[in-house]
């Protein structure tokens, strides 16, 4: 399963990734869902899009399973994706605006918890949120980045918690080589995310990172 949890301008910045080529989707609730249920007095959706930079015909869904969107003409052609545009869930012509409304199925289970968000960016970072700076988010242990990702570089990590995060679980990050780079990794006592904005400063860990695994 192949998780996706910011915007994405195009298709090439889904990289290596199995989403481009989806032809189901599942939607989950994040851990500050019911938040921004009780702020914004409805619910958060996600965007996706034919084409580049969040044009064409839009598939917009909320939370929920669907298992097959090749009969909206989706399926493995996912260009662009975008949360929060507050358009109405369906799909909408990109010509008359029509919008179809789409019921969801229940959804599938999560076959394994969510205590942490990782992301790994390919530049340091100079603020938190860059939209140049590449971006992979995970959410499970990954022996081989290279084999997923398309051998990717990593300059900079951010590790948060999940909505499965109990208080105790870490990250750790491997070389190339297999030895252990950063360890134990985590949410402060407080909850805030861990932050290395430049592993260049840690020597021999920059873009040599290509495994990832949580500890328990």
């Amino acid at each position: 399963m192949t998780g996706i949890e910011q915007d994405i301008g195009s298709k090439a910045d889904l990289g290596d990734t199995k989403f481009k080529h989806a032809h189901g989707i599942s939607i989950y609730e994040g851990p500050n869902f019911d938040d921004w249920m009780q702020l914004h007095r409805s619910e958060p959706t996600v965007s996706f899009y034919r084409e580049d930079n969040f044009q064409g015909k839009c598939l917009t869904l909320g939370v929920g399973g669907y298992p097959n969107v090749d009969p909206l003409d989706f399926g493995g052609h996912i260009s662009s994706i975008r949360f929060y545009t507050g358009k109405p869930i369906g799909l909408v012509d990109a010509v008359s605006g029509a919008v179809f409304k789409i019921d969801p199925q229940p959804i599938a289970p999560r076959t394994l918890p969510i205590p942490l968000i990782i992301t790994l960016f390919d530049d340091k970072l100079e603020v938190y949120v860059d939209a140049n700076n590449t971006r992979i988010d995970i959410t499970d242990s990954a022996d081989d980045l290279s084999a997923e990702y398309g051998d990717p570089s990593v300059s900079a990590i951010v590790v948060q918690k999940g909505p499965d995060y109990r208080g105790t679980e870490t990250a750790s990050f491997y070389k190339r080589d297999g030895t252990l780079c950063v360890s134990n990794l985590g949410p402060n006592a407080e909850g805030n995310p861990e932050i290395i904005p430049d592993l260049s400063k840690i020597k021999g860990c920059n873009d040599e990172i290509n495994r990832v695994k949580i500890n328990y």
